[in-house]
């Protein structure tokens, strides 16, 4: 609805935003538009263009920058563990957990992992969840 969508550019918008000044760079609320309906379409980027309105190249532009901003929020910093402390210190010096959550088109939450110090890579949280058995078995 608009109100997420006006909550995501405002939580977004330092990362989205263009610094290079360009009279033609895309708006913040165009990023995560464009973003969210490919993520939601499920479809090639260039299939999104009739939607969106936007090329192919930046399309994947925005995308990579709203995924990476995302991703920048992840990580919630904890009080430092009195046990294995520097396997929680993540990439950005602060300790975390690497948390995997996934929910379905409807919002419904359908796989959880929390058990990750925050200095594992994302890969490995995957490789090591239902889903990624699930994904496999459907290969």
């Amino acid at each position: 609805d608009k109100a997420a969508i006006a909550g995501l550019c405002r939580e977004l918008g330092a990362d989205l935003e263009s610094l290079t000044g360009r009279s033609h760079a895309l708006p913040v609320a165009v990023k995560v538009t464009s973003a969210l309906t490919f993520l939601a379409s499920g479809s090639f980027q260039t299939a999104t263009r009739d939607t969106t309105g936007i090329s192919q190249s930046a399309m994947s532009n925005c995308l990579a920058q709203f995924l990476e901003a995302l991703q920048r929020r992840m990580h919630v910093a904890l009080r430092a563990p009195s046990e294995n402390e520097p396997a929680y210190r993540n990439a950005g010096n602060y300790h975390s957990m690497n948390m995997q959550v996934v929910c379905d088109a409807a919002g419904a939450i359908t796989n959880v992992v929390a058990k990750f110090p925050g200095s594992c890579p994302n890969a490995a949280v995957l490789e090591n969840s239902a889903l990624a058995r699930l994904l496999e078995g459907a290969r």
